[in-house]
Protein backbone atom coordinates (compact mmCIF):
# COMPACT_ATOMS: atom_id res chain seq x y z
CA UNK A 1 0.00 0.00 0.00
CA UNK A 2 1.14 3.40 -0.48
CA UNK A 3 1.90 6.00 1.24
CA UNK A 4 -1.35 7.79 2.09
CA UNK A 5 -2.71 4.15 3.17
CA UNK A 6 -0.32 4.52 6.08
CA UNK A 7 -1.30 8.16 6.88
CA UNK A 8 -5.04 7.05 6.95
CA UNK A 9 -3.80 4.02 8.84
CA UNK A 10 -2.04 5.61 11.77
CA UNK A 11 -5.00 8.66 12.16
CA UNK A 12 -6.93 5.63 13.89
CA UNK A 13 -3.85 4.12 15.31
CA UNK A 14 -3.83 7.65 16.91
CA UNK A 15 -7.41 7.70 18.06
CA UNK A 16 -6.57 4.66 19.69
CA UNK A 17 -3.73 5.70 21.22
CA UNK A 18 -5.69 8.83 23.01
CA UNK A 19 -8.16 6.58 23.69
CA UNK A 20 -6.13 4.66 25.89
CA UNK A 21 -5.00 7.77 27.58
CA UNK A 22 -8.35 8.57 29.03
CA UNK A 23 -8.35 8.40 32.59
CA UNK A 24 -12.09 7.16 32.79
CA UNK A 25 -12.46 3.34 31.87
CA UNK A 26 -16.22 3.73 31.00
CA UNK A 27 -14.92 6.06 27.91
CA UNK A 28 -12.37 4.23 26.55
CA UNK A 29 -15.24 0.88 26.12
CA UNK A 30 -16.92 0.51 22.79
CA UNK A 31 -15.29 0.66 19.15
CA UNK A 32 -13.07 3.51 17.94
CA UNK A 33 -16.06 5.39 15.98
CA UNK A 34 -18.07 5.83 19.46
CA UNK A 35 -14.78 6.37 21.16
CA UNK A 36 -14.50 9.49 18.42
CA UNK A 37 -17.94 10.94 19.00
CA UNK A 38 -17.36 11.20 22.74
CA UNK A 39 -17.26 14.17 24.37
CA UNK A 40 -13.90 15.29 25.74
CA UNK A 41 -15.13 17.06 28.96
CA UNK A 42 -17.25 13.92 29.69
CA UNK A 43 -14.17 12.13 29.83
CA UNK A 44 -11.26 14.19 30.92
CA UNK A 45 -12.10 16.06 33.70
CA UNK A 46 -11.50 20.08 33.27
CA UNK A 47 -10.22 20.19 36.73
CA UNK A 48 -6.25 19.89 37.23
CA UNK A 49 -4.56 18.24 36.73
CA UNK A 50 -6.54 16.20 34.36
CA UNK A 51 -5.92 17.93 31.46
CA UNK A 52 -2.30 18.53 31.87
CA UNK A 53 -1.85 15.15 32.91
CA UNK A 54 -3.93 14.09 29.73
CA UNK A 55 -2.24 16.02 27.17
CA UNK A 56 0.65 15.10 28.52
CA UNK A 57 0.16 10.93 28.08
CA UNK A 58 -0.93 12.15 24.38
CA UNK A 59 1.93 13.46 23.61
CA UNK A 60 4.00 10.48 24.84
CA UNK A 61 1.56 7.94 23.73
CA UNK A 62 1.86 9.59 20.35
CA UNK A 63 4.46 11.38 19.89
CA UNK A 64 2.58 14.44 19.02
CA UNK A 65 2.51 17.59 20.81
CA UNK A 66 -0.36 18.13 22.62
CA UNK A 67 -1.58 21.44 24.61
CA UNK A 68 -3.74 22.41 27.73
CA UNK A 69 -5.54 24.38 25.33
CA UNK A 70 -6.50 21.73 22.77
CA UNK A 71 -7.86 19.40 25.46
CA UNK A 72 -10.33 21.82 26.90
CA UNK A 73 -11.26 23.67 23.63
CA UNK A 74 -12.12 19.80 21.33
CA UNK A 75 -15.56 19.35 21.78
CA UNK A 76 -15.29 15.49 20.83
CA UNK A 77 -12.24 13.33 20.91
CA UNK A 78 -12.42 13.06 16.66
CA UNK A 79 -12.20 16.94 16.73
CA UNK A 80 -9.06 16.44 19.28
CA UNK A 81 -7.31 14.33 16.88
CA UNK A 82 -7.89 16.43 14.23
CA UNK A 83 -6.55 19.94 16.13
CA UNK A 84 -3.19 17.60 16.56
CA UNK A 85 -2.79 15.84 14.00
CA UNK A 86 -4.07 16.80 9.97
CA UNK A 87 -7.18 15.81 9.86
CA UNK A 88 -9.32 12.42 8.99
CA UNK A 89 -10.64 14.58 6.17
CA UNK A 90 -7.66 15.35 4.44
CA UNK A 91 -6.26 11.96 5.13
CA UNK A 92 -9.18 10.14 3.72
CA UNK A 93 -8.83 12.83 0.58
CA UNK A 94 -5.48 11.68 -0.64
CA UNK A 95 -6.66 8.16 -1.17
CA UNK A 96 -9.20 9.13 -2.97
CA UNK A 97 -6.42 11.18 -4.61
CA UNK A 98 -4.10 7.82 -5.22
CA UNK A 99 -7.31 6.07 -6.40
CA UNK A 100 -7.85 8.61 -9.15
CA UNK A 101 -4.54 8.05 -10.82
CA UNK A 102 -1.17 10.16 -11.20
CA UNK A 103 -3.13 12.66 -12.92
CA UNK A 104 -4.67 13.97 -10.32
CA UNK A 105 -1.28 13.92 -7.89
CA UNK A 106 -1.24 17.48 -8.14
CA UNK A 107 -4.52 19.04 -8.71
CA UNK A 108 -5.46 21.63 -6.42
CA UNK A 109 -9.14 21.28 -7.40
CA UNK A 110 -9.35 17.96 -6.53
CA UNK A 111 -12.49 18.16 -4.22
CA UNK A 112 -14.30 19.79 -6.74
CA UNK A 113 -14.06 17.20 -9.74
CA UNK A 114 -17.04 14.59 -10.55
CA UNK A 115 -16.58 11.35 -8.57
CA UNK A 116 -18.17 9.78 -11.56
CA UNK A 117 -15.36 11.12 -14.25
CA UNK A 118 -12.48 10.07 -11.93
CA UNK A 119 -14.47 6.01 -10.50
CA UNK A 120 -15.79 5.64 -13.77
CA UNK A 121 -17.03 2.02 -13.42
CA UNK A 122 -17.57 -0.51 -10.57
CA UNK A 123 -14.51 -1.69 -10.58
CA UNK A 124 -12.34 1.41 -10.30
CA UNK A 125 -15.58 2.44 -6.95
CA UNK A 126 -15.17 -1.23 -5.58
CA UNK A 127 -11.47 -0.92 -5.29
CA UNK A 128 -10.95 2.50 -3.76
CA UNK A 129 -14.48 1.06 -1.39
CA UNK A 130 -11.92 -1.89 -0.20
CA UNK A 131 -8.29 0.11 -0.48
CA UNK A 132 -10.64 2.53 2.43
CA UNK A 133 -12.13 -0.55 4.21
CA UNK A 134 -8.41 -2.05 4.50
CA UNK A 135 -6.85 1.49 5.49
CA UNK A 136 -9.99 2.34 8.37
CA UNK A 137 -11.25 1.06 11.40
CA UNK A 138 -13.99 -1.50 10.64
CA UNK A 139 -16.48 0.25 12.32
CA UNK A 140 -16.31 3.53 10.12
CA UNK A 141 -17.03 2.37 6.89
CA UNK A 142 -19.93 0.08 7.52
CA UNK A 143 -21.97 -1.86 4.74
CA UNK A 144 -24.52 0.47 5.12
CA UNK A 145 -22.18 3.52 4.73
CA UNK A 146 -20.71 1.41 1.87
CA UNK A 147 -23.50 1.10 -0.26
CA UNK A 148 -24.07 5.12 0.19
CA UNK A 149 -20.49 5.74 -1.07
CA UNK A 150 -21.04 3.50 -4.01
CA UNK A 151 -24.04 4.90 -5.21
CA UNK A 152 -22.58 8.32 -4.53
CA UNK A 153 -19.25 7.89 -6.62
CA UNK A 154 -21.82 7.07 -9.23
CA UNK A 155 -23.41 10.38 -9.26
CA UNK A 156 -23.22 12.80 -11.99
CA UNK A 157 -23.62 15.40 -9.81
CA UNK A 158 -21.18 14.13 -6.41
CA UNK A 159 -17.88 15.81 -6.13
CA UNK A 160 -14.91 14.26 -4.01
CA UNK A 161 -15.17 16.35 -1.36
CA UNK A 162 -18.65 15.29 -0.76
CA UNK A 163 -17.94 11.74 -0.90
CA UNK A 164 -15.31 12.39 1.10
CA UNK A 165 -17.35 14.34 3.93
CA UNK A 166 -19.14 10.66 4.02
CA UNK A 167 -16.61 8.40 4.59
CA UNK A 168 -14.65 10.79 7.03
CA UNK A 169 -17.95 11.76 9.17
CA UNK A 170 -19.61 10.09 12.11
Amino acid sequence: MALQDDFLRRWFTHLGEVQQCVPSNDCRGGTLAQFAKRKVADCVPSTAPFPQTFAQQVTERTTLLVSVAQVTAASAFSDFLDAIYPTLSDRVLEVFRACAGPAFADADDFGDKPTATLYPDAASRTALIDRLKADMDTGWLPVAKQDKLRLQLAGAANTVKTSVALVAGL
